[in-house]
């Protein structure tokens, strides 16, 4: 499921969406969408994986248990932080 990491200042979620319509199909809008001043960046300047999940956990509320970014043994994430689809 897609999820997003965006720096805008002065955009909510709803617009950020909008913006996204007309040039992608909605099936791939982000369902999970943290807005925030600045990319979580390592030391080289890289954007990690475990960095980009901690922030999306901690958008969702949900603080992330153990090594950000750790997975299952199925492979997966171990904690969901999309939103629920209503309907």
């Amino acid at each position: 499921r897609l999820a997003a990491v965006v720096v805008a200042p002065g955009l909510d979620r709803q617009a950020i969406i909008a913006a996204l319509a007309g040039h992608i199909d909605p099936v791939f809008y982000p369902r999970q969408v943290a807005l925030v001043e600045q990319l979580p960046r390592n030391e080289a300047g890289k954007l990690t994986r475990a960095a980009l999940l901690e922030v999306l956990a901690r958008a969702a509320g949900k603080p992330p248990d153990g090594p950000a970014g750790a997975r299952t043994p199925s492979g997966g994430p171990q904690h969901d932080t999309e939103t629920p689809d209503a309907g």
